[in-house]
């Protein structure tokens, strides 16, 4: 039988959730992260948002960077 893969990612926003605050999203985010690097999710992507203060995507650059220093692959 013919085995087949899908490659997976995610889309995070990366949002402020209601009686939350910015360093608690980046650290459910890390932890999203974390999680699909030992599913084995092909990649993980944030959005750019600006002048929004439901999201702290504004660079997803350097939440990237922060990203690959929280994970293995």
């Amino acid at each position: 039988m013919n085995e087949q893969h899908f490659k997976l990612s995610i889309l995070d926003f990366v949002n402020i959730y209601q009686d939350s605050n910015s360093t608690e999203s980046l650290n459910n985010s890390t932890e999203m992260v974390q999680l699909a690097d030992k599913l084995g999710y092909t990649r993980y992507w944030f959005t750019e948002h600006h002048n929004t203060t439901s999201q702290i995507s504004t660079s997803p650059d350097l939440l990237s960077v922060h990203a690959v220093s929280h994970t293995k692959k």
